[in-house]
C-alpha cells in the first residue's frame, strides 16, 4: 500500500469505526480503500454493533470505542464513522438533530462527532450503513434516520459519503 503513486493519503493514519461493513472480517470497503490509497488502517469495525445501547443488535460498542481515548485516535489523519443499520429496528428512538444524550440514535451520533472534533485533528467522514433486507416500515425508519444523519454531518461540518450502491459499497460491503 505504501507504493501507491501520487496518493495524498499515502502513509497517513486512518481510524475506521463502524459495523460489519467496516470490519476486516466481514466487510471489504476498508481493506479495499486502504489498498488503493496507501493509508495505514486501524480498523475498529464491530459486526452486529452500533453507536447506541438500544438492544437488538446494538449494545453501544461503537460509541464506547469512539469516546474512549486509549486507542491512539488523537494521531489519526482520517476517521470514518459508518453507522445506522444495526441501530435501526422497532422501537429504536431516533431523536432529532439537536439531541445530545445517549438515549437516541441522533444523540449518540452528535456525541461521537463532538468527541472526535474535540480530541482529534483528523478529517472526519460519516458513512451511513447499507440497509439490509427489511420490512418496508423499517426501511422507512432507516430512510428518515439517514436524512437526519446527513443534517447532523452538515451541522458538524464533517464529510458525508453516500453508503448506498451509488458508490459501489454494496459490492465491497459484507454482501459481496
Amino acid at each position: 500500500p505504501n507504493d501507491v503513486p501520487g496518493s495524498w493519503w499515502k502513509g497517513k493514519l486512518w481510524y475506521a469505526y463502524g459495523t460489519s461493513i467496516t470490519s476486516t472480517g466481514y466487510g471489504k470497503f476498508a481493506n479495499y480503500l486502504q489498498e488503493i490509497s496507501g493509508l495505514e488502517l486501524r480498523n475498529f469495525g464491530r459486526p452486529g454493533e452500533g453507536i447506541g445501547e438500544f438492544g437488538f443488535q446494538s449494545t453501544g460498542e461503537v460509541f464506547f470505542d469512539i469516546t474512549s481515548r486509549d486507542d491512539g485516535k488523537e494521531y489519526a489523519d482520517l476517521i470514518t464513522l459508518e453507522v445506522g443499520a444495526n441501530d435501526i429496528g422497532e422501537g429504536v428512538p431516533i431523536g432529532d438533530v439537536y439531541d445530545h444524550t445517549q438515549n437516541t440514535l441522533c444523540g449518540c451520533l452528535n456525541l461521537c462527532l463532538e468527541y472526535l472534533q474535540r480530541h482529534t485533528k483528523a478529517q472526519i467522514v460519516l458513512i451511513p450503513s447499507i440497509p439490509g433486507k427489511w420490512r418496508s416500515d423499517t426501511y422507512k425508519i432507516y430512510s428518515d434516520a439517514e436524512w437526519l444523519f446527513r443534517k447532523i454531518a452538515f451541522i458538524h461540518r464533517v464529510h458525508w459519503i453516500e453508503g448506498d450502491s451509488n458508490l459501489g459499497f454494496g459490492r465491497i460491503g459484507d454482501n459481496s
